[in-house]
């Protein structure tokens, strides 16, 4: 008997097992037949390669065409043997898109002045079919394909409401229904390619608040001679004004009515700051930027992003106390490469030898120039010292110095010396030389800052190490470096700056073509804390372990990131019943927003593989018993190399991004380096030194050989 047509343009068409047998499909497993399977009916079904995939395998993309047509096949399998209840109402719904098609049709002849058939003719040709019947298959399929991946979002296949798809690729696990079992979501496979551990291990989200002051006048790649401004249209007050009260209320501070900084009651929270100073849209929401993980915010800047990195993986403390984070901390650490065989020790040992960097002493790998570099130190007194230098523009006798060069301005070569740093730094208690004669420090600061002075003043070879200043107690009883964070960022020598919460404020001048400015970062959740943080009896605050599950302190990296919103039973809570800070509550109290929240998560899990077709296929095969026959086995192998090959290629293009994102940022420091370092230890830099600042309106200029030709300050045009 002659075979009727069942294809469908590209793709062959698997109708309901009547229409296979309206078409004389044969029910045994043999005659040339590469794909098998058994229907509803008990019957076993098959299809030949031409029938799959007639003249288009041949194609130059005839290895994702062979895939995407043995993919269509498994679907539609899916809908005829499994879901024929949805079945029913999609076919509805596919009928109804072919009206509404026609109705288009005729609409568009009206318009154009045409025929219904030139009109229907171009919607045919646009979805690849031939007729009405191919145009309905190719709607229905359509609505099939989406329905099927909703369905693996909801319950991964199980056809069970104990599972939720969506919490399984972000786990990368779920406890199968029926074994109860823990099962892979996307299990590795040497027939069909690389695995995948899911969205918190692959991605280590962040959640990110942070403080920015933008500077109207910063300029891209300036690391010795940038400006920041008095006075702003965005902001009366000005710029340099603004960096220092950011830091001053980060910190717990206020001017008294004597002039001298000290403790502010009802100290602000970071959120709050945020509010007030922050000059781009998180202001209204307390400073949030939201979840920032591994190949996604690819928006943000190396210094905002890889910074933060740099501080977890290397600076911080906290990420080498627990297992998880010695195990992860490897997949975020510069230079290196993500490394499946990587042991919970593997951090600095895994390194990458073709990233190498050139640095003012010599060549690099990109780990070994951020490890050795350590974390920058901005002190709390480089803000004092501008507060001090806002408006400072002349000398002693009210003449602008040097022709008016806005570079020798006292509150740029502070900035210039102490915030102009591209490289993640945490803010200090101490002092600067500058402070020596400030209204703001009290007796004590002002001696120390002055023996800062001294140890630079006349041999500018010690100034690169003044950098840090010095210890300050005056700054140090401010509330925000009350924290005991000398084990979490050792070698500082003193606490460091931290929120309200106890999280460490990072500082780090940024920028790309749509702003300058001056970032103050806070970590809420890192991507390598498992459990969270929590406070322990001495006020300090530590790494919460498994046994503060129960907490209500104490929240998982899943629970963290959970979908599901308080008014859902599955929404994490502690034993009690005390619903649990997450990511979905954080800063919010209405329903729409818990909503919104829940649902950007979910789009961050649906999106973090690009690959998931490969995997859903690779389900439907195992799930379904489909089976290749002998004579298709080298389809089989060309879909599996398939899978492997796009499973591959995507992790090498992210290594690839990750390790050359990873190299510009160590090739600005590098450069930053160096242009800060020339002519540093004798004063003639284009760093200026902060002599230049400290005497810029004090000091008889005529007889000071720093201002006289050659000196650290000297600048004519004449």
């Amino acid at each position: 008997m002659k075979k009727k047509k069942c294809a469908l343009g590209l793709v062959a068409l698997l109708a309901t097992t009547a229409g296979l047998a309206a078409c004389d499909w044969p029910t045994k497993a043999n005659n040339g037949y590469i794909l098998t399977y058994t229907d509803a009916t008990g019957a076993r079904v098959g299809y030949t390669a031409e029938e799959l995939f007639g003249s288009y395998r041949q194609s130059s993309g005839s290895l994702s065409t062979e895939f995407d047509k043995v993919y269509e096949v498994l679907v539609r399998k899916y809908y005829d043997e499994v879901k024929t209840s949805t079945k029913a109402d999609l076919d509805v719904e596919a009928r109804q898109k072919v009206l509404s098609d026609k109705q288009k049709a005729t609409t568009n002849a009206n318009n154009n002045g045409t025929s219904f058939e030139e009109e229907f003719e171009k919607i045919l040709s646009n979805a690849g079919v031939d007729n009405v019947d191919e145009l309905y298959q190719h709607h229905l399929y359509d609505l099939e394909k989406e329905k099927f991946q909703s369905d693996m979002y909801q319950t991964f296949g199980t056809q069970s409401t104990k599972v939720n798809g969506v919490e399984a690729m972000k786990d990368g696990k779920y406890i199968d229904p029926v074994s109860s079992e823990e099962k892979e979501a996307f299990p590795a496979s040497a027939d069909w390619g690389a695995g995948s551990k899911g969205w918190l291990e692959e991605q280590l989200p962040y959640h990110i608040r942070h403080v920015l002051v933008k500077l109207a006048s910063g300029q891209a790649g300036n690391f010795t001679q940038d400006k920041i401004a008095e006075s702003s249209s965005v902001d009366a007050g000005g710029e340099t004004t603004k960096l220092a009260n950011v830091m001053l209320s980060l910190a717990g501070g206020v001017i008294n009515d004597e002039g001298l900084i000290v403790t502010k009651t009802n100290r602000s929270t970071f959120g709050e700051v945020a509010q007030q100073f922050s000059d781009d849209g998180s202001a209204s929401s307390y400073g949030e930027y939201g979840i920032m993980s591994k190949t996604m915010a690819a928006d943000l800047v190396h210094e905002f992003k890889l910074g933060t990195y740099v501080f977890d993986t290397l600076y911080n403390a906290r990420t080498q106390t627990t297992e998880y984070g010695k195990s992860n901390a490897y997949a975020l650490a510069p230079g290196l490469k993500a490394d499946e065989t990587a042991t919970a020790d593997a951090l600095g040992t895994i390194k990458d030898d073709n990233q190498k960097v050139n640095t003012k002493d010599g060549e690099k790998t990109v780990y070994d120039f951020f490890n050795d570099k350590g974390v920058g130190q901005i002190p709390f007194g480089a803000a004092v010292a501008l507060l001090d230098y806002a408006k400072e523009t002349t000398d002693e006798k009210g003449n602008t110095v040097n022709e008016g060069n806005e570079a020798f301005y006292p509150r740029n070569i502070v900035y210039n010396k102490y915030f102009n740093k591209h490289n993640v730094c945490v803010v200090t208690p101490n002092a600067i030389a500058s402070n020596a004669n400030s209204a703001h420090c009290d007796t004590t600061t002002k001696a120390a800052a002055a023996t800062a002075y001294a140890s630079f003043s006349t041999n500018f070879a010690n100034e690169a190490a003044s950098e840090k200043g010095v210890f300050a107690a005056q700054f140090a009883a401010l509330p925000g470096f009350s924290r005991d964070t000398t084990s979490v960022v050792p070698g500082i020598g003193s606490n460091v700056l931290t929120d309200t919460q106890g999280n460490i404020i990072l500082a780090v001048r940024a920028g790309a073509s749509s702003y300058q400015g001056i970032h103050f970062i806070v970590v809420q959740r890192s991507g390598l804390s498992q459990y969270g943080l929590k406070e322990d009896a001495l006020g300090n605050i530590v790494e919460a372990t498994a046994e503060d599950k129960a907490d209500k302190k104490s929240t998982t990296l899943s629970q963290y990131y959970t979908t599901y919103t308080p008014s859902q039973d599955n929404y994490p809570k502690t034993t009690d019943g005390v619903e649990k800070a997450t990511y979905i509550n954080y800063n919010k109290q209405q329903t729409s927003d818990f909503n919104s929240r829940a649902t950007t998560i979910a789009d961050e899990v649906k999106g973090f593989n690009n690959n998931l077709n490969t995997y859903w296929f690779q389900y439907l095969v195992d799930s379904q018993n489909i089976q290749f026959t002998a004579t298709a086995a080298d389809i089989k192998t060309d879909i599996m190399t398939y899978c492997q090959t796009k499973r591959d290629s995507a992790a090498a293009s992210k290594v690839t991004t990750w390790e050359d994102n990873w190299k510009e940022y160590a090739e600005q420091i590098a450069a930053q380096d160096e242009a800060r370092s020339i002519g540093a230890d004798t004063g003639t830099g284009s760093l200026l030194s902060e002599v230049c600042a400290i005497g810029y309106g004090k000091v008889d200029k005529s007889t000071d050989p720093n201002w006289q030709k050659g000196g650290a300050c000297y600048y004519a045009t004449k």
